[in-house]
Parts: C-alpha cells; sequence; structure tokens
C-alpha cells in the first residue's frame, strides 16, 4: 500500500528529503541500521495523508550490502492524538493565564479599596488594620505573579519560592528591622500547592510582622 509511485513520502514535519535522508538511503549510505524514523506519505490519487514508521537494516553478504530489510509500522492515530493533546494543553495553559489575570485584576481593586478606605478612617488602630489587609492581598496578587507570569510553571522550588513570598511580604511591611529567614528542603511542589502554601506563608509572616 505504500508503494512510492502511488505516494509522495516527505518527513514527519512535511520537509522534503533527499534519498539518502530516506532509511533505505542511510542504511546504504552508512551501512548502519536506522530505527524508528517516521514519515509522512500523501495518497496522490485521493490526499490521504498517513504516517509511517520505518525501521531499516543492511543485509549483508561477503561483508558487502546485498539487500535492506525495511519494517513499516502505521502511527497516524499516534501522531495524530499527541497533536490532539499539545493542542488542549495550549487551550488549557489559555484558560490558566486568564483565571491568573482575573484574580490578579481583583486583589488589585480590593487592595485599592482597602488603601481608599484607610483614608477616611480616624481611629489610627482601624486604619492600621486595613493597612495590614491590604498588605495581605497584596502580598497574595504577588504570590499569583510567583506562579503564573512567564508562564504556567507546573513545578516549582520549595526552597526558592518560599524564600521569595516570605522577602515580598517582609518588605511589604516597611520593618528594615526585622529580618525573614526561610529554611526549607529543596523539594519540588506542584502549582496546585504552591498556591496555598504561598498563602499560608504570607499569613504566617503577616501576622508575624503586624
Amino acid at each position: 500500500p505504500y508503494d512510492s509511485l502511488a505516494w509522495e513520502l516527505r518527513g514527519r514535519g512535511l520537509e522534503i528529503l533527499a534519498p539518502e535522508e530516506l532509511p533505505v538511503g542511510r542504511v546504504l549510505a552508512t551501512g548502519k541500521p536506522a530505527y524508528g524514523v517516521v514519515l509522512s506519505v500523501k495518497r496522490a490519487d485521493d490526499g490521504e495523508r498517513r504516517f509511517i514508521e520505518v525501521s531499516a537494516a543492511p543485509l549483508l553478504k561477503a561483508e558487502a550490502i546485498e539487500k535492506v530489510a525495511a519494517f513499516f509500522t502505521d502511527v497516524t492515530e499516534e501522531i495524530e492524538r499527541g497533536r490532539r493533546l499539545e493542542e488542549l494543553r495550549g487551550a488549557q495553559e489559555s484558560l490558566l493565564r486568564e483565571l491568573h489575570h482575573r484574580v490578579k485584576n481583583n486583589l488589585a481593586l480590593v487592595t485599592g479599596v482597602l488603601d481608599l478606605q484607610k483614608g477616611y478612617m480616624l481611629d489610627a488602630r482601624d486604619a492600621d488594620m486595613l493597612e495590614h489587609c491590604a498588605v495581605r492581598f497584596g502580598a497574595m496578587s504577588l504570590v499569583q505573579d510567583q506562579v503564573y507570569d512567564d508562564g504556567y510553571r507546573a513545578v516549582l522550588d520549595a526552597d526558592a519560592y518560599l524564600r521569595s513570598v516570605a522577602s515580598i511580604v517582609g518588605s511589604s511591611f516597611g520593618r528594615p528591622d526585622v529580618a525573614v529567614e526561610v529554611a526549607a528542603d529543596r523539594i519540588l511542589v506542584g502549582a496546585g500547592q504552591a498556591v496555598p502554601l504561598g498563602m499560608l506563608v504570607v499569613e504566617l509572616v503577616s501576622n508575624a510582622l503586624a
């Protein structure tokens, strides 16, 4: 069914290949087997495109290549499944970025309202309480940035992540007399764990500095 006269033969990325780049050509040129080469083939009469995985090996006689044995496997379904997964992953990352921007904007809105309301408070203790709340929300926004800015990060280094979050919260309170130190193991945490973990650190450090 893969007669070269009836099919257009190209590379996996639909690039045109020279004869020596094809599996059989590689074997003839190098004398070594070629394994797992994926090619794209398109039938000339109906335009159907399939992907095949080709392995080829030399058959020797008197230390010379007499023939080349080639084996073909149709991997079209696997290739298409991989493409669909990539498209799905791209769509999920777009949704995560949109969700991040919405959360960040909402946190910024709450922080702005608290800062505005603080100016109307007559009691200094009430004003301080609103200021601390605003700092907490601002720190939460920065935690979101740690995970989602520069592209979604599925895994983070817990040690570096917590040091960054603690430093951000510490500087937000304007306490130069207090040094925030973090002792954490160098382990990897998923984004689903990193966000609530960061929020917990924000609350603990905020309570300690407030």
